[in-house]
């Protein structure tokens, strides 16, 4: 049985009188790509939020690794190995796309300002490892020939993949992955696809939020639907596209032609 790595337990958040998340309960296992998915508004990013620590839930509870950490500050869940994209790309564009990757490594600095100053043996030997480190996510998401160029110069679908090359640069077991396809045409939408397909080969868990239908059912295990803040079902992303509550959800809309 595989080993549950996320459990969403029960999550509820309001802001003022407007409930965002409504008693929300799902489980993440090791080794796999899920999905949540829903109309705008029906709370997703909301949920990234709460498990990234950036949101504090009204009720419930989530657990990573087995641990609590609801209350947990961001930088504290980061460090049991949970990192996040967002919506929106945020890079340095005046960096290189290396450089970018170099920066979600910050963690990794145990040399301190004195080291940095002085260019201490110590410091210039851990500069040289994140380098390599850096040099590696660019890799894995197929940047390694970008690595000298400014990070603004990409075409923005290789931004998208740069983006999951710095939230891989924590070395995290576990990726949130917020609408990596916004944006994207459908040839780049193919590539984000594949560079996540790959993520989970080499054995890093995705809990993915996404519009695009046909990227979201070829490439997940199980999908999680929300509407109006509550979560109307789960399952394989077969069960989804036949589930009648969830196509009531996208206004009528055959989720199988959406794919």
């Amino acid at each position: 049985m595989a080993q549950q790595l996320l459990e969403v337990r029960n999550l509820t958040i309001k802001f003022g009188g407007l409930v965002a998340v409504n008693d929300v309960s799902f489980g993440v296992d090791a080794g796999m790509i899920k999905a949540l998915i829903g109309p705008n508004g029906a709370g997703k990013t909301t949920i990234f939020n709460i498990v990234s620590g950036v949101y504090k839930p009204t009720l419930g509870q989530v657990f990573f690794k087995g641990v609590s950490i609801e209350k947990l500050p961001q930088h504290k869940i980061a460090s049991l190995g949970l990192s996040r994209t967002f919506q929106n790309v945020q890079l340095f564009g005046n960096m290189t796309v290396l450089e970018n990757v170099m920066v979600g490594c910050h963690a990794k600095f145990k040399s301190g300002m004195i080291g940095a100053v002085f260019r201490l043996p110590s410091m210039l030997s851990e500069e040289r490892k994140i380098r390599e480190m850096a040099a590696a996510r660019l890799e894995a998401v197929g940047l390694e020939d970008s690595a000298s160029l400014p990070a603004g110069s990409l075409p923005f679908g290789k931004q998208k993949a740069l983006e999951i090359a710095r939230a891989l640069a924590s070395e995290p077991d576990f990726l949130l992955l917020d609408e990596p396809a916004a944006g994207l045409n459908s040839a780049e939408t193919v590539e984000i696809g594949k560079i996540i397909a790959d993520l989970k080969k080499r054995g890093i868990t995705i809990l993915l939020v996404e519009h695009d239908m046909g990227l979201v059912m070829n490439i997940s295990d199980e999908v999680v639907v929300l509407d109006y803040g509550k979560k109307i079902a789960e399952g394989t992303p077969r069960e989804i596209q036949n589930n009648q509550a969830v196509i009531a959800a996208y206004l009528g809309e055959d989720i199988e032609q959406m794919v």
